[in-house]
Order: C-alpha cells, then sequence, then structure tokens
C-alpha cells in the first residue's frame, strides 16, 4: 500500500478506491455510487481549513506543560473526567488538568504551567450543541488560540460561571475546544481531577421518601422507591400481564414529591422508553404485557423533570440461559432459574476437576458471556468469588478441589458489567453456627440447622424489647456476621429480608410480641448471606 501527501492540497487522498473483495465486493457499486459522489470530494479549500484547525491543536498542545505530563503519579493526580456515570451525555468528553495549588496544608504540589491552573479540553461528536456543568469550575476563558480561530464554531464555544461556584462549558456540534483557567500571579486553584467523579452525591429529594403510589397497591405507602445514588431511585413491583395500572411518583404528603405526566401528555407509559415527568395532577398509565416483575427506574438527576423508565425486571426475559461447558458437553441440559432482581442461579453436584464454561443463550448469541479477557487473572473462577464477564470468545476456567453441590449465580444487576460467582450449596460446611446475643448471655446455644438448597434455620425465644445479636461459629473466627460497614442501619425488621456482611458490627432487632422466632440465613453467597427473621 501507497501513502501519500499532496503538498499542493488538490487533493487529500481520502474516499477513494474500494473496500477489499473478499468482504465486500457484491457492495461494490453501491458504495461506488457513495465514493465517487462529486458532492463528496474535498476541496482546495476544504483542505486548507482542515490544515489551519490541525495547525491551531498543535499550536495549543505545544502551548502548556500540562499537555506533555511524563509521569503516571501527575496523570492520575491531574487528569479528571467529568461527564462520567449512568447520566452521561452521548458523545461528549469533557477532560480537565489541574495545575493549581494543592488544597491541603501539608502537601506541596509543582507550579508546571506558570501560565494557567488549569486547562478543559472538551470533544463534542454530536451533530447538537452541548453544555455540561462541572462542579467548582471557575474563572474560565477559551483559550486565545481557540478565541481567534479559523472555525467560527470554534469560536462560538462559552464558559459561564454560576451563582453557585460551578461552571457550565458550551460547546457546539462537531467541535474540539479548549478553555483555561489563567494564572495571575502565585499558584492558585485551579480544577481537582476529583471535581466530578470525587464529588459528595447530592440526593435531589433529600431525606424525603418518594413511593411507587398507583392502582397496584391501593395508592398506599407499600412500594418505596430506593436511592442508588447519582439521582437514580428505583423499586420492583409485581405486575399482572393486560391490567392497566394508573400511577405516580410521589411523597407522603404528596407535596414534596409529586410528579405526573407533563401537561398535555395523556400519561401512557410505554416498556422499555423513557418518560420524563411533571408537577402535575394527571397520573401516568402502564399496562405490562406479561405478569412479571417490574422495575421502575426514576432519574432525578434534574429533580424537577426526573425520568421515568419502566420494563420487566428479567433481563432476558423469554431467553433461556444456561451454564455450558466441558462439564456438560457444551449443551443446553443445565437451565439457570430466574430468582428475581436480575439474579439468575443454578445448582449441580461437580467432581474434582478443571472445567471450562460460558454463560450463554441456545443460539451463542443472544447470550454470551465469558471471561473480561484472555488473562488468567480474568478467566479463573475461585469458589466463593465472584468475577466479571463480558461478551468475549474467552472461557472462564472452574476449578474444583472437592467433590460437592454448587451454585453458580449470574449476576445482571448491572447489565454493563455483570458477574459470575460459584458458591458451596452448603456454605457452612461442617461449622456449627449460632445465633448469639443479649437473649442468651451471647452464648452458643441456640445453632443453626441445615435445611438444603443454602438455607440454615434456627429457632430462638425472644422477649419483648430490643435486642442485639450476630450470627456466628463459637470461636467467632470462622463464622462472624453482622451488619455490614456500608450499611447506614443495623436494624432487622421481622418479615424483612437483611444482607449480612463478615464486620465488627451487631444486629439489633426490636420485638413487640414476646415468643419463638425463627432464623432463616440464606445463600448462596455464605460471606453476604440473607437473614429473615419471623415468628413461629
Amino acid at each position: 500500500m501507497v501513502y501519500y501527501v499532496d503538498f499542493t492540497y488538490g487533493t487529500n487522498n481520502w474516499n477513494v478506491g474500494l473496500p477489499l473483495a473478499q468482504d465486500n465486493e457484491s457492495r461494490w457499486e453501491e458504495m461506488g455510487e457513495f465514493i465517487y459522489d462529486p458532492e463528496r470530494a474535498a476541496s482546495t479549500a476544504d483542505i486548507m481549513f482542515a490544515s489551519d484547525v490541525f495547525a491551531e491543536l498543535l499550536s495549543i498542545r505545544m502551548s502548556s506543560p500540562l499537555f506533555r505530563l511524563t509521569s503516571a503519579n501527575d496523570i492520575i493526580d491531574r487528569i479528571g473526567f467529568h461527564n462520567i456515570g449512568s447520566n452521561q451525555q452521548k458523545g461528549l468528553i469533557a477532560m480537565s488538568i489541574d495545575d493549581g495549588a494543592a488544597q491541603t496544608d501539608d502537601t506541596v504540589r509543582a507550579d508546571i504551567d506558570m501560565m494557567n491552573d488549569a486547562i478543559m479540553v472538551l470533544i463534542n461528536t454530536g451533530y447538537d450543541e452541548k453544555s455540561i456543568t462541572v462542579n467548582t469550575a471557575t474563572g474560565f476563558m477559551l483559550h486565545a488560540i481557540h478565541a481567534n480561530s479559523v472555525d467560527s464554531s470554534v469560536r462560538g464555544a462559552t464558559f459561564a460561571e454560576g451563582d453557585d461556584g460551578n461552571g457550565t462549558f458550551t460547546v457546539p456540534a462537531l467541535t474540539i475546544v479548549v478553555f483555561v483557567k489563567p494564572q495571575s500571579g502565585a499558584q492558585g486553584y485551579g480544577l481537582s481531577a476529583f471535581a466530578t467523579s470525587g464529588a459528595p452525591d447530592v440526593v435531589p429529594y433529600g431525606d424525603t421518601t418518594a413511593y411507587l403510589r398507583g392502582d397496584m397497591n391501593g395508592w398506599s405507602l407499600d412500594n418505596a422507591f430506593t436511592y442508588q445514588g447519582d439521582g437514580v431511585y428505583f423499586v420492583a413491583v409485581p405486575l399482572i400481564g393486560g391490567t392497566t395500572y394508573g400511577f405516580k411518583f410521589a411523597s407522603e404528603d404528596w407535596d414534596t414529591v409529586n410528579f405526573g405526566a407533563v401537561d398535555g401528555d395523556d400519561g401512557t407509559v410505554t416498556d422499555g422508553v423513557e418518560k420524563v415527568l411533571g408537577r402535575t395532577n394527571t397520573n401516568l398509565a402502564f399496562t405490562p404485557s406479561i405478569d412479571a416483575t417490574y422495575l421502575f427506574t426514576i432519574n432525578a438527576s434534574d429533580n424537577e423533570a426526573p425520568v421515568l423508565t419502566v420494563e420487566n425486571e428479567e433481563p432476558y426475559v423469554g431467553t433461556p440461559v444456561y451454564l455450558r461447558g466441558a462439564i456438560n458437553d457444551w449443551g443446553t441440559a443445565e437451565e439457570f432459574q430466574y430468582q428475581g432482581s436480575r439474579i439468575y442461579t443454578f445448582a449441580r453436584d461437580i467432581e474434582p476437576g478443571t472445567y471450562e464454561f460460558k454463560v450463554a443463550s441456545k443460539d451463542w448469541s443472544t447470550v454470551n458471556f465469558g471471561a473480561l479477557s484472555s488473562d488468567d487473572s480474568d478467566r479463573n473462577v475461585v469458589v466463593g468469588q465472584s468475577v466479571g464477564l463480558a461478551a468475549t470468545n474467552d472461557n472462564l476456567i472452574l476449578t474444583i478441589e472437592n467433590a460437592d453441590r454448587y451454585v453458580f449465580v449470574f449476576n445482571v444487576s448491572n447489565e454493563d458489567a455483570p458477574t459470575i460467582g460459584v458458591y458451596k450449596e452448603d456454605f457452612w460446611g461442617g461449622t456449627d453456627v449460632f445465633v448469639p446475643g443479649g437473649m442468651n448471655g451471647w452464648k452458643a446455644v441456640d445453632r443453626f440447622s441445615y435445611l438444603g438448597a443454602g438455607e440454615y434455620v434456627a429457632e430462638v425465644e425472644l422477649s419483648a424489647g430490643a435486642v442485639e445479636f450476630k450470627v456466628a461459629s463459637e470461636d467467632w473466627s470462622t463464622v462472624n456476621l453482622g451488619n455490614p460497614n456500608d450499611s447506614a442501619t443495623n436494624a432487622v425488621s421481622v418479615g424483612t429480608p437483611k444482607i449480612l456482611g463478615s464486620s465488627n458490627n451487631n444486629l439489633i432487632i426490636d420485638v413487640t410480641e414476646a415468643g419463638l422466632y425463627e432464623f432463616k440465613v440464606s445463600g448462596p453467597d455464605g460471606a453476604m448471606p440473607t437473614l429473615t427473621v419471623s415468628m413461629k
């Protein structure tokens, strides 16, 4: 293949020739009509303009040493990205480079660029103008070269500083633009690389609990939304196919939070389609196609115009998912069962050995998950742990040392980052585990019995009142489960499942009626099992 540069700017050698015949010959005529259309040829003026724009970008790069960082520490410490997370705008990159003074008294940071305290680079690949507000972005202005650019679109980029101490960058369509925060004299504050990724999460409605209130629950407070962060709330509710449910997104007082259809909209919600809500008296309406549990998700990043999505909670509804590997001749004899909450499980007896496998549908297309990469660290699945999955051709590898019954847990709670975990179904094995607590002097007397299928139960006599307890082995070492370190409350409510974790934090249950209670611990993950307490 020959490459050449035409310094007369008569041609740019682009959009010439046809793709290789091997895969494209059947469409050559169609491609030729597009490629050889005279309107698609670059003129000398077009080529000279592109050359001038490219020269501007080279000049900007040379204008600051921040574009040429030489150490990994500097790159990690100074470079931040600000259009991130589930709420990010498609087609927009917002990257900052910080050269401001360190914001802690005991840290000294080198002043790499004596002219600027920070730089912001924005790339808008979309066909519409885009704006992004960045926490603590202040004092920015368009780079001098871009302020006088040959490209009028670039000259139209703007920065506006808000009264809240944050700043908004606006970028025209199909444009790369650079802003700078000039340094005046001594090194000042720039823009932290963690201004977005490390910023505290601002809960849209504060401490107010929001509910799904509608025909599915008698317009009651039975279905509270859970806040998952980044402005997103969710709740899962079983619905009957073919039934139309009127509903709203609202707080208990019908005032702090009260959203329905926007004015002029009939309120109809379509499965899987986003719908912007408004503060109106018009109810929303959803008709599920089949009996199933449906996930109601509210993205309240804009808390006065939240976005609702309703979809079947099961990710692959109608598509059976199988464990396929050397353990079963790569067939479809062993199907995962959907457990709710976007989790599938499958259990079987396995003999010692090393087995390659994948998680896939019958057609190897709708679902086909393997290892994240060909590296052994990504391919090897360790019993008792989970690993990430990806749509790759790399098989996973499971090594079984002891014959036993094992549970495979396929978790799709994050569709962009599914996982697979393998656990012993009898996760406590031969270890005796008890419910020590204030009710029994913290002694190992109330022992769990194994029911099978990854479930253990213990019966404990409780008096009325609040009592602290844990789930632990007699040595307080082999098993020691309490309130997870990341859980805000250590309370256990009768009849409500509670995820446990290995920690020193006790659990507490407030007993309203004295009597005999059943403590049930369910797997499959023995390190994070679920506890449910119910009265006998």
